[in-house]
């Protein structure tokens, strides 16, 4: 997160599209260092994941990516209220970027 209070957000999403590429090659039966882990554990560090990437893709204006990452979240822990608020929170910019767009573009066009 702290890339993100840096005004880092598009290398806090490269950074956790890395660790999720890393996560990806790690299977509990395979690797030594995911067997330590278990199932569990590599589900809960998928959830911490996507949360930040979505969190990283917020600060980066990429609002689709956010809001997938955060629905993705909801999918593995439908009680997470962080990812729920965030979720609801991405709409809301989403929502105040499309008044401005559309505001620009009318200016532009004039209709």
């Amino acid at each position: 997160m702290s890339l993100i209070k840096l005004g880092a957000a598009n290398q806090a999403v490269v950074t956790c599209d890395e660790a999720a590429e890393a996560m990806d090659g790690l299977d509990p039966r395979d690797s030594a260092g995911a067997a330590e882990l278990g199932k569990a554990e590599l589900a809960a560090l998928r959830v911490k994941l996507l949360f930040r990437r979505g969190c990283a893709c917020i600060g980066a204006d990429r609002w689709e990516e956010a809001q997938r990452d955060l629905q993705a979240v909801l999918e593995l822990d439908p009680d997470n209220a962080a990812a729920k608020r965030e979720l609801k929170r991405v709409g809301k910019l989403q929502k105040k970027q499309d008044a401005k767009d559309h505001a620009r573009f009318k200016k532009m066009f004039g209709k």
